[in-house]
């Protein structure tokens, strides 16, 4: 029986989609024994009974230190990360240190685990054993939505508050425009992202709505039975490292994926096949709109492709034959009689920095954002502090 310790600084919907992914029936049938800790708990004991440990997002100064002392202790070890936190998009707070906390992970690891080939062959060769693996998310199949038609062609923007923008230089320019010609036949509903479109609301039917947990999320498109989701992308180094996570739960819900023309996207949408891809201008933009409202008997023949693509390459059979066939540590690692090292005092350290983060982030969202975004996001982080405080229980 082989045990493996997956650790992670803070619940977000990649932490809740590994922890899916290693509580899979395909994984535990191998012997597995997997348990998920915060890495402010992981302790000595845990590095003396697992064989393996998988580092998830790990840019912290705990993570650091963990991944140096699991390698010393024997255990073969993982980092996986899903997005280039070396490289944060510009309107993002970027801590400098915590570039090195990562950097410092990779080093002491066998091996990088991520979703996007660009990201690993910027940095698999940081790894002790100069190796990488592309895990994909799996799809349950059983989950798949037959969609229903609408009386109004309805359209989801799903992202975070940093989103605004992407929209602002995608779709601000051509929304009124949109909304003036086809108000009456469409409504649009936002969750997360909040652009400043409510006097368009005269023309057509628009919503907002919160962001909610993967969980409430996923039970959100599915009772609203959306016929397409919109997904702009600005092509740089970091979007390229991220996963088209998108295009998958689209699919799942039966909806229709609009798309930036650019990684992660352009790799997996065959345009108009699959899902539609869409160039960097509004005016490109503004036609993939009116396609998908008169062309709406086509989104039917896309959604069938696109859940045939992911019931024949995402299933879980798939996906962990290529994972254990790739990283068979998972299942033979000897990790022989080597000393166990603990963690010293590095949580003391851990708190030190969390101070310098907390001072960090409210003096640059005071500068970026002024007083009164500062406060709005402090209680943004305290409804995300809740919502995680949740999640941590269950």
């Amino acid at each position: 029986m082989r045990r493996l310790l997956i650790t992670y600084e803070k619940i977000i919907p990649t932490i809740s989609l590994t922890y899916e992914l290693f509580h899979r029936k395909h994984f535990l049938d191998q012997g597995m024994v997997v348990s998920f800790k915060n890495v402010r708990e992981v302790t000595k004991e845990d590095l003396k009974n697992n064989d393996a440990i998988y580092l998830a997002r790990p840019n912290d100064v705990i993570s650091a230190k963990l991944s140096k002392q699991a390698q010393k202790s024997g255990l073969f070890v993982m980092t996986f990360c899903d997005d280039d936190l070396f490289h944060l998009p510009k309107g993002l707070p970027n801590i400098p240190y915590r570039k090195r906390m990562l950097k410092k992970c990779l080093i002491n690891s066998h091996i990088f685990i991520t979703n996007s080939a660009f990201f690993a062959k910027q940095r698999y060769e940081l790894t002790i054993d100069k190796r990488y693996f592309l895990i994909n998310t799996i799809v349950d199949s059983k989950e798949m939505v037959t969609h229903l038609d609408n009386e109004k062609v309805k359209f989801l923007y799903a992202g975070s508050v940093t989103h605004k923008p992407l929209f602002n230089k995608f779709l601000g320019p051509i929304f009124e425009k949109f909304m003036k010609e086809y108000g009456s036949k469409v409504s649009f509903t936002f969750i997360g992202v909040h652009p400043d479109v409510e006097q368009y609301q005269k023309y057509g039917e628009i919503k907002f709505y919160p962001s909610m947990s993967l969980d409430n999320y996923r039970k959100f498109v599915k009772d609203n039975n959306f016929d397409y989701g919109v997904a702009p992308l600005i092509s740089d180094n970091f979007t390229k490292c991220k996963y088209f996570n998108k295009y998958l739960e689209y699919s799942l819900s039966g909806i229709v994926g609009i798309f930036s023309n650019t990684e992660p996207y352009s790799p997996v949408i065959n345009n108009g096949i699959n899902g539609y891809l869409v160039n960097d201008d509004p005016n490109e933009w503004y036609n993939a709109l009116k396609v998908a409202v008169e062309e709406y008997s086509k989104r039917k023949e896309i959604v069938t492709t696109a859940q045939e693509d992911i019931r024949n390459n995402y299933s879980s059979k798939k996906i962990f034959s290529s994972l254990f066939e790739n990283i068979p540590e998972l299942l033979n690692h000897d990790r022989g009689n080597k000393k166990v090292y603990g963690l010293g005092l590095i949580k003391l350290n851990y708190r030190i920095h969390r101070l310098f983060d907390i001072t960090y982030l409210l003096l640059y969202h005071l500068f970026s954002k002024g007083p009164r975004g500062l406060i709005k996001q402090i209680k943004l982080h305290q409804q995300e502090s809740k919502a995680n405080a949740v999640l941590e229980e269950k």
